[in-house]
């Protein structure tokens, strides 16, 4: 990253926050318009997900550009927009047309100032895929048709059973003709059910007479309209008759509800825990999609009615679904969702890795084959679900959290580690299975066109005499690669003899090779020569005699002229054989030095000769039983040629005429201990390639010990080095408590002498003579002002009183008494008060 940014200007709404630089990424253009950076909202808070992570999730390496602020004060506006959105785990969202650009605070190792990393993705997806990443929920799709239920009407079953009856009548196998028939009676029966249901507001079922429901339908947003359909619920039996239209009886839908739908729904949301957001795709009308759905999830848990509009989506029949419709309105990221359907083929080419593929529900064609696994197909499909929901969360918590939170400002784009995917965890499954011995083509089981259902794709069975057909010509293919092959292993050996001849002069065995060579290729052009034109001669089997060819008698003189004919055609077969050879030999390039050193020829040759079958049966035999059976089927060849030894060539023809089951064994155990060795050599590239990833992966953890421990050494450095500060505090906190203590002692006894002596001192004893002395002028003011007021009062007692209390106190005190000189001049002394001579009788008659 170039260190010259683009200066730019942040604002939150009109508020100005700062000055910022911007460096786009990988050839990205600026993506602020005016270089303004201008923040519109900050996103929720994340209780566990740090913004890098969800966007990464959502909108994988989509970093347009690295904002680093200018300098900063510690209370400037950008830094507090920083810590913010960094110790809430919240982004600053600035939008451009349909995108949102998502400012994500970064922890730096160099820098000193706000540092944020801007993320692009589509608006609105943010918001919702953190509220399901913190709640720790995916998304799910499901079809409706054949996958979760089965629904006709009158019409659907009345084409059904008419179709199916004009099959029974064509058909001869007993067999078939008695799958259609228990086919066609399940038909019928609900059916008859269903007409019970349009005429009376009821069905018997098993002799029970079973009433209409009246059930209301949950308003939709916008609608007023109260809509109460007649419903009857078989529970026991998953069958269910409603009315799309209660006003129109033609209207009625008899529908069969897949077994395990309970077990999976009340899986996706578990007392109150919603673990996967439910969608519905379906290219049924919506007013039927609208009802089935009700019917599958009556109080609404799955989806709410609110938001029932949004989450059932209908496809027009013949286009093809796609989760990027489904979420239209960025509620999801396609990957964070898995579906659930019958056919896979319907859903985009991006999309299909991500659905689980069930098997078609067909009550009517095979209704045993729900039942035929222990764990019903609705089970299985929620335990894929289960598996889906762990591992995605496992993978985003223990490997995208962990290695987010080692990301810092300066690392590089593609430091981002990979965001976990759904289809990382669904597998494929083979769904193609007949489920019954009926080998036909199974009539679809739910309604199309204007009844509101589509129609299944059936699967192609082929026949016996398609069947046949299809062999003929693989044989045929095969025929013809062998004769190629031959052609070019003769061309070949003449190329390689004409050699060899032309080096040691020996014209004549050149000769008997390339007549030999000629040989092979009439062979094999006999045997690619199609069966009208020569009668094929049956093959003895393996293990029983020649077969001897019996022809009809001819008299003298047709045997003659038939002599005459042969010669002329194996003449013409010779010339034109030639002819090909030369053909071959002017048009084809040399094949090497050796034809048997071509390994592609020999590859040919061999594989129109191996049977697959065989060979693989031989592959996955015990390698000890392997190596026994080679040695059997060599010692059975020399058992065939050993009594034509002394006629050695006569004993090769003879072994290859006669014996050709031992030598065709011991290619096929050649060609099976080749493919064991490749088996094995693949597996020991994988292992290697294994063991080389683990070892990488050991580097990496190595690594990323010593740097721990280097950091743990660190910590423990600076852990010592706090310690030993600490430690000397300590020490000089207990000395100066110590000097203290000792101190203390002084202190009080100091203290207390001073306390004596101010006691006892002349200036305590004088401002003692004066607080009693102002006590007492206080005291006589407060009497004159009684007396003043209450002259009729008497207060006469105040003598005995002040007698008995102002002895002690004037003794201990050391005063005169209150009638003394003393006292008199005191009061003489005072404005306004009276002469000594007649103070004193006044206050004794008060």
């Amino acid at each position: 990253m170039s260190r010259s940014g683009i200066n730019s200007t942040v604002y939150h709404g009109e508020v100005c926050l700062g000055d910022a630089e911007v460096f786009p990424t990988n050839n990205h253009a600026f993506p602020f318009p005016s270089n303004e950076i201008r923040i519109s909202h900050l996103s929720p808070p994340s209780e566990r997900c740090p913004p890098l992570s969800i966007l990464q999730t959502i909108s994988p390496f989509s970093v347009r550009c690295k904002v680093q602020a200018k300098s900063v004060t510690e209370e400037s506006l950008l830094r507090r927009l920083y810590l913010s959105c960094f110790q809430e785990y919240k982004s600053a969202v600035v939008v451009v047309g349909k995108e949102e650009l998502h400012l994500v605070a970064m922890p730096s190792k160099v820098e000193k100032v706000p540092c944020f990393w801007c993320c692009a993705v589509q608006a609105g997806l943010y918001a919702s895929c953190l509220g399901m990443l913190n709640l720790r929920c995916l998304a799910i799709v499901f079809d409706l048709d054949e996958t979760l239920i089965v629904a006709n009407t009158m019409k659907s079953f009345e084409d059904r059973i008419e179709a199916l009856s004009r099959r029974i009548d064509v058909e001869d196998d007993p067999v078939r003709v008695s799958g259609m028939s228990a086919e066609l009676k399940r038909y019928i029966e609900d059916k008859d059910l269903l007409k019970q249901y349009i005429e009376n507001d009821a069905v018997s079922d098993n002799g029970k007479l079973v009433g209409v429901q009246n059930e209301e339908v949950p308003g939709l947003p916008g609608s007023q309209e109260r809509i109460v359909r007649p419903v009857i619920r078989l529970q026991e039996r998953n069958i269910v008759l409603t009315r799309i239209n209660p006003e129109i009886r033609d209207t009625s839908v008899f529908v069969r509800l897949r077994p395990a739908w309970e077990d999976l729904r009340s899986y996706l949301n578990a007392k109150g825990r919603k673990r996967f957001e439910v969608y519905v795709c379906t290219m049924a009308e919506r007013d039927y999609a609208l009802e089935m759905w009700r019917l599958l999830d009556p109080e609404a848990y799955l989806i709410g009615s609110r938001q029932l509009l949004d989450r059932v989506v209908c496809v027009k029949s013949g286009s093809r679904k796609s989760l990027q419709h489904v979420f239209q309105d960025a509620v999801c990221h396609p990957k964070m969702a898995m579906v659930i359907d019958d056919r896979l083929q319907v859903w985009d080419d991006k999309d299909q890795p991500r659905v689980h593929v069930v098997p078609a529900f067909t009550p009517y064609y095979a209704p045993q084959a729900e039942m035929a696994n222990t764990v019903p197909v609705l089970c299985v499909a929620r335990n894929v679900a289960c598996n889906v929901r762990g591992g995605f969360f496992k993978e985003f918590d223990e490997s995208l959290l962990r290695k987010i939170f080692e990301l810092c400002y300066e690392n590089d784009i593609l430091d981002l580690p990979y965001a976990p995917d759904v289809s990382d965890y669904l597998m494929s499954e083979d769904t193609n299975v007949v489920p019954n011995s009926n080998k036909d083509v199974p009539i679809s089981e739910s309604m199309n066109g204007s009844e509101a259902e589509r129609r299944l794709s059936p699967p192609v069975h082929l026949g016996d005499e398609q069947q046949m057909q299809h062999q003929a010509q693989t044989s045929l293919s095969s025929l013809d690669m062998i004769a190629d092959a031959a052609r070019m292993l003769a061309k070949g050996l003449k190329t390689h003899k004409r050699k060899d001849a032309a080096s040691s002069g020996a014209a004549k065995r050149a000769r008997v090779e390339e007549t030999s060579s000629a040989a092979l290729v009439q062979a094999a052009i006999a045997a690619d020569a199609p069966s009208d034109v020569e009668p094929a001669v049956p093959r003895a089997s393996p293990r029983s005699p020649p077969v001897e060819v019996l022809a009809p008698e001819t008299r003298p003189e047709e045997a003659s002229g038939a002599k005459r004919r042969r010669k002329k055609t194996l003449a013409r077969k010779s010339r034109s054989n030639r002819a090909a050879i030369e053909t071959a030999d002017g048009s084809e390039e040399d094949p090497g030095e050796n034809p048997f050193n071509n390994r592609d020829l020999i590859k040919r040759l061999v594989d129109g000769c191996i049977l697959p079958e065989v060979v693989h049966r031989i592959v996955h035999v015990d390698p000890e039983q392997r190596v026994w059976d080679s040695l059997g089927s060599f010692l059975q060849v020399g058992q065939f040629t050993s009594f034509f030894f002394s006629l050695l060539y006569l004993a090769y023809f003879l072994a290859f005429i006669l014996t050709p089951w031992p030598f065709l064994q011991i290619g096929h155990q050649l060609i099976a201990n080749i493919e064991v060795m490749n088996n094995a050599k693949k597996e020991a590239v994988q292992a290697e390639e294994g063991c080389l990833a683990e070892a990488a992966r050991l580097k990496e953890k190595i690594a990323e010990v010593a740097s721990l421990q280097e950091v743990l050494q660190k910590e423990r450095q600076t852990s010592a080095d706090l310690r030993a500060v600490l430690e000397e505090e300590r020490k000089k906190a207990e000395a100066e408590v110590s000097k203290l203590k000792a101190q203390i002692p002084t202190l009080v006894s100091e203290a207390m002498v001073r306390a004596v002596e101010f006691k006892t001192s002349s200036e305590t004893r004088d401002l003692k003579v004066q607080f009693g002395q102002a006590a007492f002028i206080k005291g006589f003011e407060l009497c004159q002002e009684v007396v003043g007021k209450f002259p009729e009062l008497d207060l006469g007692f105040l003598d005995e009183a002040s007698d008995d209390e102002a002895g002690p106190s004037e003794a201990a005190a050391g005063l005169p008494p209150v009638g003394s000189s003393t006292a008199a001049a005191a009061t003489a002394d005072l404005p306004g008060a009276p002469s000594s001579s007649t103070s004193a009788p006044e206050v004794r008659n008060l």
